[in-house]
């Protein structure tokens, strides 16, 4: 009653099947061996021994790409071994004059941060400031362009020292110097350039090199040139990297860019998304020209009568917010500078819109933005209870709905009316 006993033949092919697997398996096993070794014996032939230079630009030519495979088939590599290359490349990455095995080594030095970042991690430090040494040389184009590459992916992948950091925009900006002196670089250097830049600015760094750069006569002049006659991503890069300044900058800087670059900042307003004005207008002296571009306050009266159904794109939402933001900095600024503007803008719906959008919000924790509810209120007082009936019945814990509730209402007085018929002579 017991089934059917498979065949001879089908024996003999499941035999060999499995031995098939086991045969491909060992030679996997024993090709990722020879991958490791020859990964390990590449670096210490170009280093450990007096090798001529056309042999170690060939033994440096694929070293990117065997560590892309190492690491693609078994996603692991030795420790052991992936600790001495990370080592070996940060120390002598300074140091090479080979411009063909340094460009090969910049490229080990991304392929590592790509795949191995648990522990690329505690070596942040001299990997970062073994890039700022090499981009600080003269370089090729190539070079240049791997290495921005490089110190790019390291300002993503971690937190450098701030002498790095510093390191890195004083780099940048000799670079847009002598791009501005004689064309010298490309479009993707000075992309990538720009971008470096902008992320290092992201970083809080003290002493501040913004100063430095606020008082520079070519980086401003170039930035506010490219983002008129850019195009694609250099210009992207160029409207990140001005709002990453004007929102670092200190009160002296702001007060420098606003006098020497008035009208300069004024066109880039127009260029600039309002997603992008909402980080630096909180600033009083940037919402003092958008207060005072009526092409702007125009283009934000717009966005403000088109205010987003329930169920509308989680972006739309966000974008409405930017657009109630820059409204409340605008007249938050206009407070004691110009009234009859003030008026004329919370006539036009800037106040009612801003209120009604973020009392509605389920959570609402922003007390800077009460704060100037509270001054705009308390400059014109018959706006209270406008803004009491747009935001008292908001959610728990919204702080804007709290302030609309703690406005008391002003009860209705009822009057008695006498209408008389007027006596009309007849014609």
């Amino acid at each position: 009653t017991g089934g059917r006993s498979p065949s001879p033949m089908r024996q003999d092919q499941s035999i060999s099947t499995v031995h098939r697997r086991r045969v491909n398996e060992k030679r996997k096993r024993s090709k990722k061996s020879e991958d490791l070794e020859d990964l390990v014996y590449r670096m210490k032939t170009l280093y450990g021994l007096h090798t001529p230079q056309r042999w170690r630009e060939s033994l440096a030519s694929g070293i990117h790409r065997l560590t892309y495979k190492l690491w693609e088939e078994r996603r692991k590599i030795g420790l052991r071994a992936l600790n001495w290359t990370t080592d070996t490349v940060w120390a002598k990455l300074p140091t090479e004059l080979n411009p063909k095995v340094r460009s090969s080594l910049l490229l080990l030095g991304a392929c590592l941060i790509d795949t191995s970042f648990y522990f690329y991690r505690f070596s942040i430090d001299p990997s970062s400031d073994a890039t700022v040494s090499v981009l600080e040389q003269d370089l090729t184009r190539k070079e240049r362009e791997y290495g921005l590459r490089l110190m790019s992916d390291l300002l993503d992948s971690g937190t450098p020292s701030d002498a790095c950091i510093a390191r890195v925009i004083r780099m940048a900006m000799r670079t847009i110097r002598e791009h501005c002196a004689n064309q010298r670089h490309s479009d993707r250097v000075m992309r990538r350039t720009v971008g470096c830049m902008r992320q290092a600015l992201d970083f809080d760094v003290m002493p501040s090199p913004l100063t430095e750069l606020v008082d520079d006569e070519v980086i401003l002049p170039y930035i506010f040139d490219g983002l008129m006659n850019a195009e694609g991503r250099l210009k992207r890069n160029l409207c990140s990297l001005l709002v990453s300044i004007l929102y670092c900058a200190q009160p002296v800087d702001r007060v420098t860019l606003v006098v020497r670059f008035h009208a300069q900042l004024k066109q880039s307003f127009h260029i600039l998304r309002f997603r992008e004005l909402a980080h630096f207008t909180r600033h009083s002296e940037f919402a003092g020209i958008v207060a005072t571009t009526p092409t702007l306050l125009h283009r934000l009266f717009e966005h403000l009568q088109q205010r987003p159904a329930e169920n509308i794109e989680w972006w739309r939402k966000f974008d409405f917010d930017d657009y109630c933001e820059i409204a409340i900095d605008v007249m938050d600024n206009l407070i004691g500078n110009d009234d009859s503007l003030l008026q004329q803008v919370m006539g036009y719906g800037f106040l009612s819109a801003a209120a009604s959008n973020f009392a509605s919000n389920r959570f609402d924790l922003n007390a800077l933005r009460v704060a100037s509810f509270r001054r705009i209120l308390a400059s014109h007082p018959e706006w209270r209870s406008t803004f009491r009936s747009l935001t008292y019945q908001g959610p728990e814990g919204n702080l804007t709905a709290e302030l609309g509730r703690s406005i008391r209402e002003v009860p209705k007085r009822s009057e008695d009316y006498v209408v008389t018929e007027e006596e009309c002579e007849s014609l």
